[in-house]
């Protein structure tokens, strides 16, 4: 058995091939299993997988007839044959020590999974200000090292690239996992659903894949109004409550807490991308589907141009001292020249409506 299988999901992608596969050949680690998926291709990808596979019979040309991320990196999975894997895009690269670092920080440290940093490499053509935008969306070395729990916390504030991580295979298979056929954002949807299933993680600060944005993903970007793809992010949300209801068929509150917490991230996420009314029909989605399944209330509504759970945020006294605290820094920026900034603003109006939608509730009783 292979120390390490690592997945290359192929479509169109010629111009980046290379690049990738010499990072994968060239890796200091040499056991391992490179799994390269063509995908309904029109260039000429198929004869450079070919090609390669030939001089180097660690690579593993496969295909599929549909055109599909998901099916893709599926049907590597299901070929490998690593004790890990691991998953670089196309037009992505690792480093040359990636795959040893990476094996030996998940072997030493016995934890589910490891994640190391990723680098964020831009075509030519983009702007400046795109290249500001991206990088603050896409780039995040884990801010933490070493072994940690994975906790409701560090599900949310990791980042979901697959292609920063290793994978323990005997994992993925022990509870069915593959990639679901989402229009978008499958990273997060196989990310949330391992990392319910994980115990612990192992945050590399090294930045060890390099991450591919060019200007074509900027014009393919999610946030314009013609997109189809702009509630996708519920989709995965719904991903995950399945996925929780099949392994946990008697749900625990700490469960529902970690779902209604996925909820309220990936509503959080879609708010800049949805219209007023958007934003309302996906709350009364939201509020129905978690009363009727999950058989908790929340109260997901628009804020400030944010969608928020104001069944949330602890109880009265709580959200009142918060109230204070934030007053406090408000009249301490007043006093000192500061403008308050937009991130202080929204939080005084989401606290603010909790607290009044907790009036709302005594009042009714």
């Amino acid at each position: 058995m292979v120390k390490i299988s690592v997945i290359v999901p192929c479509h169109n992608d010629v111009q980046y091939l290379t690049r990738c596969l010499d990072s994968l050949t060239g890796q200091t680690l040499q056991d391992i299993e490179i799994l390269v998926v063509e995908n309904r291709s029109s260039d000429n990808s198929q004869a450079v997988i070919e090609e390669y596979a030939q001089k180097d019979s660690r690579i593993k040309a496969l295909s599929i007839s549909t055109e599909s991320l998901s099916l893709a990196r599926n049907k590597g999975l299901d070929k490998a044959s690593g004790t890990y894997v691991m998953f670089c895009d196309p037009d992505g690269w690792f480093e040359p020590d990636m795959c040893r670092i990476m094996y030996y920080a998940i072997e030493n440290s016995e934890t589910d999974i490891a994640d190391c940093g990723i680098s964020c490499e831009f075509s030519a053509d983009m702007t400046e200000q795109d290249r500001a935008r991206r990088y603050s969306e896409d780039f995040s070395g884990p801010r933490r090292s070493g072994i940690h729990s994975l906790t409701r916390k560090h599900l949310l504030s990791t980042n979901p690239t697959v292609c920063s991580k290793i994978w323990r295979r005997d994992l993925i298979e022990r509870t069915a996992l593959r990639f679901s056929p989402l229009r978008a954002h499958e990273d997060y949807d196989f990310w949330y659903r391992y990392a319910f299933r994980s115990r612990t993680i192992c945050y590399i600060r090294n930045q060890l894949y390099h991450y591919f944005i060019s200007q074509a993903s900027i014009n393919d970007s999610l946030a314009s109004e013609d997109n189809p793809n702009r509630k996708s992010r519920l989709d995965v949300a719904m991903s995950f409550l399945d996925f929780v209801t099949v392994q946990q068929p008697k749900i625990t509150d700490r469960t529902r807490k970690t779902v209604v917490a996925v909820f309220e991230e990936m509503a959080e996420q879609m708010s800049c991308l949805l219209k007023g009314n958007e934003q309302e029909e996906i709350c009364r989605i939201i509020n129905s589907t978690l009363r009727n399944r999950l058989q908790t209330e929340t109260f997901f509504t628009p804020v400030a141009g944010t969608i928020s759970n104001l069944n949330n945020g602890g109880s009265m006294t709580t959200l009142k001292v918060r109230r204070l605290l934030m007053n406090t820094r408000v009249l301490l920026n007043r006093i000192n020249g500061r403008e308050i900034s937009d991130s202080l603003k929204y939080s005084i109006a989401v606290n603010d409506s909790r607290i009044q939608y907790r009036k709302n509730i005594l009042s009714h009783k």
